[in-house]
C-alpha cells in the first residue's frame, strides 16, 4: 500500500513540474533595426491557398550572407529548402510530391518574405504594424503582432488575394 502511495505522490510531482515549465526567451541586447535579426528561427507555418492549406514547421537561418529556409513535415523531415545568397541567387528543393510543380508560387512568397526579413525597421513595436508591398502579381499586406521581449514578432502574416501565409516564431537564436 505504501509503495503504491509513494508512486502517486511521484506522479503528481513529476505533473506539476512539468505543467510549471515554460519557454522564456534570453533577453538580447540589440544595436540593430532589423525585424529579424541573424539568427535560427524555428516557426510553425499555414499557407491558405483557394483550394486548401499547407501547415507545415519552418526553420530559418539568417545570416549577412545568405537566409535558409527548411520546410519540415510533422515528422521533421525535411519538405523543401530554399536557398537564398542574396545577390539575387534563389535556388528551391522540393521533396514532397504534394509542393512539386508549385516551385514559382513558392518562389513568389519568399521574394515577399525575404524583403521582410531583411527589413530595418526601427520602430515602436509595442504593436501590431502593417506594412503594404507592391507584388508583380498583386498587392501584398504584411502584418506583424506579439512582439516579444526582444522586440522580435511572434506572428507574421503575409496576404493578398491568392494566398495567406500566417508563420508562427515559437523559439530562436540570435
Amino acid at each position: 500500500m505504501k509503495r503504491d502511495s509513494l508512486w502517486k505522490i511521484l506522479l503528481i510531482l513529476i505533473l506539476v513540474v512539468a505543467s510549471c515549465a515554460t519557454n522564456r526567451q534570453k533577453v538580447v541586447t540589440r544595436n540593430d533595426c532589423m525585424l529579424f535579426p541573424y539568427g535560427i528561427y524555428k516557426q510553425n507555418v499555414s499557407v491558405k491557398f483557394d483550394k486548401g492549406t499547407i501547415k507545415f514547421k519552418g526553420v530559418l537561418r539568417k545570416d549577412k550572407i545568405s537566409n535558409t529556409i527548411y520546410g519540415l513535415s510533422a515528422f521533421d523531415t525535411t519538405i523543401f529548402k530554399i536557398k537564398d545568397d542574396k545577390s539575387g541567387q534563389v535556388e528551391i528543393d522540393i521533396y514532397n510530391e504534394k509542393l512539386a510543380g508549385k516551385e514559382e508560387k513558392i518562389k513568389e512568397i519568399y521574394r515577399t518574405l525575404s524583403n521582410v526579413l531583411d527589413t530595418e525597421q526601427c520602430i515602436n513595436t509595442e504593436k501590431s504594424f502593417v506594412i503594404n508591398k507592391e507584388g508583380e502579381n498583386s498587392d501584398i499586406k504584411v502584418e506583424f503582432k506579439k512582439f516579444d521581449i526582444n522586440k522580435i514578432p511572434s506572428t507574421t502574416t503575409l496576404f493578398n488575394k491568392d494566398y495567406e501565409v500566417i508563420i508562427n516564431t515559437v523559439d530562436y537564436e540570435i
